[in-house]
């Protein structure tokens, strides 16, 4: 297997002069409360124990993790401590959030996520009329376009503009969040 470096062409430079790709997007794994993230394992060790270690990925219905995740933030909320009801709808809204990402991908049947599951990427929600994330045309007539492909993980508009846009309205999502090009795929803000 031939692995590549990916270079966001941004860099940090430390003050012995090291220098280092931006963390800019890529998530801040040490800010997660590790305190929650223990007891999530726990429960998904007693889950493997009960059903198999991967059973999950075998693929649900996200409408099945959904619900369990509500009646057990209900079950907290209504103040009964029989199990661990807060890592139970964690868990389970982890395993809707994977089982999205992994219909969207076609690595699971897509009725797996019907009525839950949108065309998006990672860290953007398309509405239900946006949903081809190749940025073909909306009902609006616009286009809408991610900063990355989520399958290629490349670059589809730079840091304020949306690059190879032909229209002369659309939009697209850059690090400002969702912005408007009136000028030919160039951000107007």
């Amino acid at each position: 297997m031939k692995y590549e470096v990916k270079d966001s062409g941004e860099r940090e430079e430390f003050p012995s002069g090291s220098v280092r790709d931006s963390q800019f997007a890529k998530g801040r794994y040490d800010l997660l409360p590790f305190s929650a993230l223990e007891r999530i394992a726990i429960l998904t060790e007693l889950g493997a124990m009960k059903y198999g270690a991967r059973n999950w990925e075998k693929g649900q219905p996200i409408a099945r993790y959904i619900n369990s995740a509500l009646r057990h933030i209900i079950k907290y909320a209504m103040g009964y401590r029989d199990e661990d009801h807060l890592a139970a709808c964690c868990w389970n809204v982890m395993a809707a959030m994977w089982t999205e990402e992994e219909v969207i991908l076609n690595n699971l049947p897509a009725e797996l996520g019907e009525g839950y599951v949108i065309r998006s990427h990672r860290g953007r929600q398309f509405r239900p009329e946006e949903q081809d994330v190749t940025a073909q045309d909306n009902k609006k007539g616009e286009e809408v376009r991610s900063d990355r492909d989520a399958k290629t993980g490349d670059d589809i508009c730079g840091d304020w503009s949306c690059n190879g846009c032909d229209k002369t309205s659309c939009l697209f999502v850059c690090r400002k969040g969702v912005q408007e090009s009136h000028e030919g795929g160039q951000c107007s803000s």
